[in-house]
């Protein structure tokens, strides 16, 4: 019999069914011992997500002078690291009459490696992914104009081709470019002196703690993180599941290193609160069982009623993940970061200059 989120109906349930296909003697209190069995294998972990099971970890004997057990720990989007990303950033000029192509050698993987966010943090929130939008263009010959109706924009083109249209020699060089690089294509082929751009990035709100002990907790506004233990290698913790993916671990050794980490798991966990409310129904079922024996409940509609009175149904809104990690060498502390789950908005005004030897020339 598996156990949901109402123990209550699952109890009667059962004892129904036993009821109308058993012929056993007190069939009711056979069912409040099967029911009580379930509740503890939930709380003890058998068979259950409530389970912490912490494996050593990495199989290999940890030496603490190899490097390769320990990895850098960036800070993470600072305007410094942020600044000289764009400064980094290479920008070519390549005039197709009638049109002129500006190329931002935008590369997602070396802003990821300048910040120390996550590899796979962009694929699994494309909602972060920065941008450039641009504003305004400075041609040679002095004359200035807004980039707004003068550029053919990559969402354009996305438009006419899922809307089926047939697109242009200039839009297909778009797309093809776009795998690479930001492309831009301004409807002019004057040779352009400057080019002012908005460089849009999302940052998070983040807070760090540190944790150490078994029963160590943190208190977000999505719910209580709970440290389940460290075990040598192994870090076993219960996070609201809405803040998982923006929940960041790092384990340190006991010199402060990070350590690497080398695999983990994650399953649907319970909170303490809700493993106590467990906890008290098996004593009520304990207590119903007394009254069924002195015959004080005789049928099902008593034992719902009885059960109904003594203990309500749990109501819990947050909901758990049970991670589990393991690392290449003992843990001594445990550094988590939360950041919030809505990001913000960040602008960076950015101005790219052009030498007219380096301005190129194709034909398509």
């Amino acid at each position: 019999m598996m156990i949901k989120n109402s123990i209550l109906l699952i109890t009667l349930f059962t004892i129904l069914n036993s009821c109308n296909s058993q012929k056993k003697e007190d069939p009711l209190i056979t069912e409040i011992n099967t029911d009580i069995s379930e509740i503890e294998n939930l709380i003890k972990g058998v068979n259950s997500p409530l389970g912490i099971s912490l494996s050593s970890g990495d199989s290999e004997p940890f030496n603490a002078e190899n490097k390769h057990n320990f990895e850098d720990k960036k800070e993470q989007q600072s305007d410094s690291i942020i600044n000289a990303f764009i400064d980094s950033i290479a920008v070519d000029q390549t005039i197709i009459e009638p049109y002129n192509s500006i190329d931002i050698d935008f590369d997602d993987l070396d802003i990821i490696q300048r910040t120390g966010i996550n590899l796979f943090h962009y694929h699994d929130h494309p909602e972060d992914i920065p941008f450039y939008t641009m504003k305004n263009i400075t041609f040679l010959d002095g004359t200035t104009t807004k980039a707004k109706g003068k550029n053919i924009t990559d969402k354009e083109i996305m438009k006419r081709y899922y809307n089926g249209e047939e697109l242009s020699d200039i839009e297909l060089y778009v797309e093809n470019k776009q795998a690479f690089k930001e492309c831009f294509i301004i409807k002019d082929d004057k040779p352009v002196k400057s080019i002012e751009f908005e460089f849009t990035r999302f940052k998070r709100n983040r807070k760090t703690y540190t944790l150490k002990s078994k029963g160590d907790t943190i208190n977000t506004k999505y719910g209580t993180i709970y440290l389940e233990g460290i075990t040598n290698n192994s870090v076993a913790l219960r996070v609201p599941t809405e803040i998982v993916d923006f929940t960041e671990l790092n384990a340190l050794y006991k010199d402060g290193r990070s350590l690497k980490r080398t695999g983990g798991s994650e399953s649907t966990s319970f909170s303490n609160k809700k493993k106590e409310y467990y906890k008290n129904y098996i004593d009520v079922l304990k207590k119903a069982k007394i009254e069924v024996a002195e015959k004080r409940i005789q049928t099902e509609k008593q034992l719902l009623k009885y059960l109904e009175k003594q203990s309500a149904p749990f109501k819990e809104d947050v909901a758990y993940t049970l991670l589990n990690v393991n690392y290449k060498g003992p843990v001594n502390s445990l550094k988590l970061t939360v950041s919030d789950i809505k990001s913000q908005k960040i602008i960076h005004n950015v101005t790219y200059n052009f030498k007219i030897e380096d301005i190129l020339y194709k034909e398509l």
